[in-house]
């Protein structure tokens, strides 16, 4: 039986990325819950880069000291793990082995203290690192209940002996309602903004997210510029920022300048450049790029590096985009066939907003609420 009292509920991660700042509002306001988000300082930009704005729901900003800089960023909160034990929480959610130590040492904390602990754990996308194979189980043994982010961490947490009926799958997305609000004020200068930018006429394949050496921006890069060399009407849009944004740009010749844009990070009108999009192309890490375009309607071509095979939760081949073998030639020759057949582009874009109710916001909130309330019931 869910537990129809309200749950006060500590949510705990490394960093307050903007993309969580409007899931955690909605999750704030569901019904039975009392969520407090403790976090600590982001790291300059790209996907370490913390949130600005002030949120809709109570946080708590922790000292931080950074462990590793840079595309994997560690960090160490002190403080707070007293903070959760003298706050009366009822559950307790956390980033596993991206949050290391700290996260481990919470979810003993809650062992000892009879606290229901939720690890929130994505699969490994690759083979798995030695620090996950060591300190993976701990986890897995000491957390009340796994909440992942696609069916690839299910299949990975019962392939390792987890039990099924312990898990949660929301599938991980972005505020969909709040990003088909946004492309829709933004659509009356898709236009206008398309000649600022040389975009118009042009077949544009486009990047979402941090620019960064794992998650591959050159592959793109390097297709682009070769379709363009041979005369084809192909240009990439970057959208974000990061530490590999001045080697990318060395990259481009010349001669070739205007068939790459960048436009850095944009939080509050990301919509207004996706809709430029032909395509959104995800070489490596970074799944969230995906739902993102597919709620544009922008049909979406990534590699299994992406999500592993929790990738196919958005994409399916065909339908609403393509998931590729790894390899540059792959997306050379795809993005020439598309820019060349505008009837396949249409099935795709169409295809494209006929699932984007697959990994609406709402399914993905409902779907933590529900690992928070059911954890509660099995942990007390």
């Amino acid at each position: 039986m869910i537990s129809s009292r309200v749950l006060r509920v500590a949510l705990c991660q490394r960093i307050l990325p903007d993309f969580r700042v409007p899931i955690w509002g909605r999750l704030a306001a569901a019904d039975g819950l009392d969520l407090v988000v403790f976090h600590g300082r982001g790291s300059g930009g790209g996907s370490t880069a913390g949130s600005e704005k002030e949120a809709p729901f109570e946080t708590r900003l922790l000292p931080t000291v950074p462990l590793a800089t840079g595309e994997k960023y560690r960090v160490l909160h002190p403080g707070l793990i007293p903070r959760i034990l003298s706050g009366g929480f009822d559950v307790v959610i956390s980033e596993g082995l991206t949050y290391f130590p700290g996260s481990l040492l919470l979810a003993l904390a809650c062992r000892i203290q009879g606290i229901p602990f939720v690890l929130y754990e994505a699969p490994p996308v690759h083979s798995e690192s030695v620090a996950r194979q060591y300190f993976s189980p701990l986890y897995r043994r000491l957390a009340t209940r796994v909440l992942t982010y696609n069916s690839g961490g299910v299949e990975y947490f019962t392939g390792k002996g987890y039990p099924r009926d312990r898990i949660t799958c929301a599938l991980n997305t972005v505020d969909t309602e709040l990003v088909l609000r946004r492309l829709g004020e933004f659509a009356p200068l898709r236009n206008d903004l398309a000649v600022s930018l040389g975009l118009e006429g042009s077949f544009v394949a486009g990047y979402l997210g941090a620019l960064e050496e794992r998650k591959r921006p050159e592959m793109l890069l390097k297709s682009v510029l070769e379709l363009a060399a041979s005369g084809l009407p192909v240009k990439a849009l970057f959208v974000g920022d990061g530490p590999y944004q001045d080697t990318l740009r060395e990259m481009v010749p010349d001669e070739l300048a205007r068939s790459v844009v960048f436009v850095g990070r944009r939080i509050d009108d990301a919509e207004k450049y996706i809709q430029l999009f032909s395509v959104l192309v995800l070489p490596s890490q970074g799944g969230l790029a995906v739902p993102h375009g597919l709620t544009c309607g922008v049909p979406c071509i990534a590699t299994e590096e992406a999500e592993g095979s929790g990738i196919r939760d958005y994409i399916e081949d065909g339908v609403n985009g393509f998931v590729l073998a790894d390899g540059d030639r792959d997306l050379t020759d795809l993005l020439r066939s598309l820019a060349s057949t505008p009837t396949e582009m249409d099935r795709l874009r169409e295809g494209a907003l006929h699932s984007r109710d697959a990994f609406s916001v709402v399914k993905m909130v409902s779907g933590i609420e529900e690992a928070v309330k059911t954890a509660f019931e099995e942990g007390t």
